[in-house]
């Protein structure tokens, strides 16, 4: 329901159309017609008509307005009686809506508005009022509007719609699929059509029907629907109401209303220049009418929840304090209620709960019982639980949470994300760890733009994981968390410069206004005095022209004053945010650093595991020993694979995935592919099929991260098929010097829900929520592969139905080859390299006992007549070469006493011939840079562990066979 007859009248008052015929009648002309009843009925009614339907929103014209809806009973009997049908449609409206405001029987209030539009559309030049009627009709419940009826209505307003109604028509029709066909997706078109077709001179000629359009499709957070767009729209919209505004009042409203919407998407630089707008006119004069001091409380109100949201608390106090003597100097419960909560929030922020409390009282006790304030009340009593979890009173915080949880579950409630941060910190307080959880995830699934509430709920989150032992999402979020208060702090900043920065230009404003007047006044004194004493006007004139100077000087010195200190002010800001710049780089390379450590602290002991596995199946184990054996080889693939998965994310999230740009064939790596994907099809007694063309395509790219994608993709769909068939398919598209090639990788698995497609493309993320414990995985590979994909110039895209299978479809271009699709390069077989290393002479250098003998054991049982000699650290290295030749050197990197950089070093200085022995790196970093650090200080090839044996080989016979020839 509508507040109150004043808010309702006022609000009808800025939407009414202005009638020329009555600008020339005061308000207090008007009333006293009507209240007259000694003068002719036809004229009492004439007069109430134009009184009400009079578009001027004073004070004064309010009170009178607000008198005369009272008696609209009366108005009507004599309209009946004089068959004064041109008037019946407003009055049954207005009555309509005083019935509602005033809570009377709701069938009462459906008959009028039946009657209203019943007129109504028998009055085209009043389409505006059926509108409005239409309107009115959100908060009710009324038999004879039946949808079907209502459809109806707006199929012959469309039909006869003048320009000047357009964007108040879709306005209207927004709040019916809103409230009564419950269609979001709908509503948000209309209310968008609404701004788009919003001109000055529309009905809604003061800016109502455009900022409740905007603040709708904020609150509905609407699909395709960006703040970048509806900024675009208010660039083409704002220009034009500004030139047509005439008074103080009238650009108060404007900015004021310009200030809620970007303070409520979350835009905050843009919410304090308007803001800055507003008080820029606050300095013009001290009083202001009631209206007025409406637009100016709220700025403050918007003001001080900013500055409390990224921590400038001193600055909030300041504007809410002022908010509030305002407020109570009008007397309005709403708004001094409102700024006692904001102003608790502040020092709930700031963790002073006394001064919290004070302030919370002080909104409850003017806010209960009142109907009207029921929404700020129930966001009291949701202050009220968050005051006790400052104080560690959960239990009381719990039950009042679960007794306002029916008014937050109302669709209508829009603002929800604060509740379920407060009952998500009362859960976590009293060690309900589950519930904290999932309450804290159905905050962060509303896709909140609140930065302090996001922070908020990854912290919770955090917490609450680390107690259930989830250790891996305790990192995540508590990850998450300090991203987002790096955040707040940079944009503290910056709000702090932006707010210097205007606040200095206004002062250079005022300082331009103040000379223009100074010398304004100056040539009409001079004038006068010219006027009244021409003997006198010679030294008068150096007089004034002298005080004009000194008065310049003054000003001048005052501005150059203001200026310097801004510009102090400025460069410490500067100062701060370059500060905050460096912890920001400190933090991305302690990142680095966690992460190059734990790759190595993890692949090392996984090397040994793996290797000694694969060793143990080559002895031929009994058959219950080989089921165990198969089990740990394949777990620790898996865990290969997540640790993979990580550093994938964490290289490309850096934007430090370099690509290769060389001729491959893109049959031979989907072939590859399904070599690698066979057994795990058959596992599974599933078919693996491809379709791809006859004639090899060879084109220049990234050939790994093709194969890479494919993997993943081909792996996911194996995985989430039980029977059937898995097939990848690709075909191509040539334009310009470009080859488009479009892979499909298709299955007969259990099939996405549409709901849940958006979703599995995040990063940790799985279509439901008990995926990974079905069928294993982190969440990470659709992730990384859509990653890898977009980097390439691609897209990937999915299309699925459950239970019947999924398709994933990518694209990516890629230059075609000069090299002939044919030409293949020949590599020696396996039995080729073998022969050339047999007797070879090997030096592995590794502090890992059991790594060493992963390395020594698969060399030997690999290799016929090699001879490894080990070392554990580059000390022992350096003196085994002095005394001994060797074919090749394997090298890790970390070791005590001298590690794998330094002992290469010192052997490419060595002049006993042995200098120029091949050396491979066998290490577990395998981040790019500790890779291009071996190469840097003159190591020959790479491999990372775990190690692939047959790899391995290869790359030993290459190194052996360089240095022969």
């Amino acid at each position: 329901m509508l507040y109150s007859i004043t808010r309702t009248i006022m609000i009808l008052i800025v939407m009414m159309p202005a009638l020329a015929t009555s600008q020339n009648i005061n308000s207090d002309s008007l009333y006293n017609i009507w209240n007259d009843r000694t003068m002719d009925d036809l004229e009492r009614v004439k007069a109430y008509y134009t009184l009400i339907n009079t578009m001027e929103d004073s004070d004064e014209h309010s009170e009178y307005v607000n008198k005369a809806v009272l008696e609209i009973e009366e108005a009507l009997q004599i309209t009946k009686q004089n068959n004064a049908t041109e008037y019946l449609g407003l009055f049954y409206l207005v009555a309509a809506i005083t019935h509602a405001n005033n809570e009377d029987s709701e069938d009462k209030t459906c008959e009028y508005l039946d009657l209203s539009v019943t007129q109504l559309l028998t009055q085209q030049n009043n389409d505006f009022y059926t509108i409005m009627a239409l309107t009115v009709l959100k908060e009710l419940n009324c038999p004879k509007f039946s949808i079907e009826r209502i459809t109806n209505i707006f199929k012959v307003l469309e039909g006869r719609l003048q320009k000047e109604n357009v964007s108040s028509f879709y306005s209207a029709k927004a709040y019916f699929h809103l409230t009564q066909l419950n269609d979001n997706e709908k509503a948000c078109g209309y209310f968008l059509k609404s701004i788009e077709t919003f001109r000055f001179n529309d009905t809604y000629n003061r800016g109502y029907n455009l900022f409740d359009s905007l603040n709708h499709l904020i609150e509905l957070d609407c699909p395709n629907t960006s703040i970048q767009k509806i900024e675009e729209l208010l660039e083409t919209i704002i220009p034009e109401i500004e030139q047509n505004l005439k008074t103080t009042k009238d650009f108060l409203k404007l900015y004021s209303s310009l200030c809620s919407f970007y303070t409520t998407s979350y835009q905050y630089p843009q919410a304090l220049r308007y803001a800055n707008q507003v008080f820029k006119y606050v300095e013009l004069k001290n009083e202001y009418k009631k209206l007025e001091e409406y637009a100016i409380i709220k700025t403050l109100q918007n003001k001080g929840k900013i500055h409390t949201e990224i921590g400038n608390y001193m600055e909030a106090e300041r504007g809410l304090f002022e908010a509030l003597k305002r407020a109570k100097r009008i007397d309005d419960s709403n708004y001094i209620g409102g700024t006692h909560i904001e102003l608790t929030n502040l020092y709930i922020q700031n963790k002073e709960p006394y001064k919290a409390k004070e302030h919370l009282d002080s909104a409850l006790q003017i806010m209960k019982n009142k109907k009207e304030c029921e929404p700020c009340y129930m966001i009291a009593r949701r202050t009220r639980a968050k005051l006790n979890n400052l104080s560690g009173n959960y239990k009381e915080s719990l039950e009042e949470l679960l007794e306002i949880n029916p008014f937050y579950q109302d669709k209508k409630n829009f603002n929800k994300n604060p509740f379920f941060t407060v009952l998500s910190q009362t859960y976590l307080g009293l060690k309900q760890y589950d519930k904290a959880i999932a309450t804290a995830k159905l905050g962060l699934a509303m896709d909140m733009k609140s930065l302090s509430n996001s922070s908020e709920l990854h912290n919770i989150l955090y917490q609450a994981s680390e107690q259930q032992r989830d250790y891996k999402n305790s990192l995540k979020n508590y990850q998450e968390y300090v991203q987002l208060q790096d955040s707040l702090a940079i944009l503290r900043n910056s709000e702090e410069v932006t707010r210097l920065e205007l606040e200095n230009q206004f002062a250079q404003e005022r300082l331009t206004d103040s000379l223009k007047i100074a010398q304004q006044n100056l040539k009409n004194e001079l004038n006068h005095q010219t006027e009244l004493n021409k003997q006198k006007s010679a030294k008068k004139l150096l007089i004034a022209l002298g005080l004009g100077l000194l008065l310049f000087v003054v000003a001048l010195y005052s501005r150059l004053r203001f200026i310097k200190k801004t510009e102090a002010q400025l460069k410490h800001k500067n100062e701060i945010i370059e500060s905050e710049k460096q912890k920001a780089q400190a933090s991305e390379r302690a990142k680095h650093q966690f992460l190059a450590n734990m790759s190595h602290e993890i692949r090392t002991p996984m090397n040994a595991v793996k290797g000694m596995t694969d060793i143990l199946l080559r002895r031929k184990p009994r058959k219950d020993q080989t089921n165990y054996l198969n089990a740990i080889k394949q777990s620790s693939d898996s865990l290969l694979a997540i640790i993979n998965d990580v550093l994938d994310i964490s290289k490309i999230e850096a934007g430090k995935v370099e690509l290769e740009h060389l001729p491959f064939s893109i049959s031979q790596v989907i072939d590859n592919a399904h070599t690698i994907m066979q057994f795990k099809a058959e596992e599974k007694g599933l078919q693996l099929k491809r379709n791809v063309p006859q004639e090899p395509i060879t084109v220049k790219g990234d050939s790994s991260r093709l194969n890479q994608i494919l993997i993943n993709l081909i792996g996911n769909a194996i995985k989430f098929t039980e029977k059937g068939i898995v097939t990848t398919t690709v075909t191509f598209r040539q334009f310009d010097n470009k080859l488009n090639a479009h892979f499909t990788v298709s299955d007969t698995g259990i099939g996405i829900d549409k709901g849940q497609i958006d979703k599995i493309f995040k990063t940790f993320q799985q279509a439901f929520n008990d995926t990974s414990r079905k069928f294993g995985g982190t969440g990470l590979g659709l992730s990384i592969s859509k990653k890898l994909i977009e980097i390439q110039g691609g897209k990937i895209w999915v299309e699925s139905r459950i239970g019947q299978g999924s398709e994933f479809h990518f694209t990516i271009p890629y230059s075609i080859s000069k090299i002939a699709s044919n030409e293949k390069l020949e590599s020696p077989s396996s039995e080729k390299l073998l022969e050339l290393l047999k007797g070879s002479k090997i030096l592995l250098v590794e502090d890992n006992q059991f790594n060493a003998v992963v390395a020594q054991e698969e060399l030997e049982d690999t290799i016929e007549d090699i001879r490894v000699d080990t070392a554990e650290n580059g000390v022992i290295a350096l003196e085994k070469l002095k005394s001994e030749s060797f074919d090749i050197i394997l090298m890790d990197v970390q070791m005590p006493i001298m590690n794998g950089y330094e002992t290469t070093k010192h052997i490419r200085r060595l002049d006993n011939g042995k200098s120029n022995t091949p050396i491979l790196a066998m290490t577990a970093n395998v981040l790019k840079e500790e890779i291009d650090k071996c190469y840097e200080v003159g190591m020959d090839d790479f491999i990372g562990k775990p190690f692939n044996t047959e790899l391995l080989i290869q790359k030993i016979s290459k190194l052996i066979k360089n240095k022969q020839s």
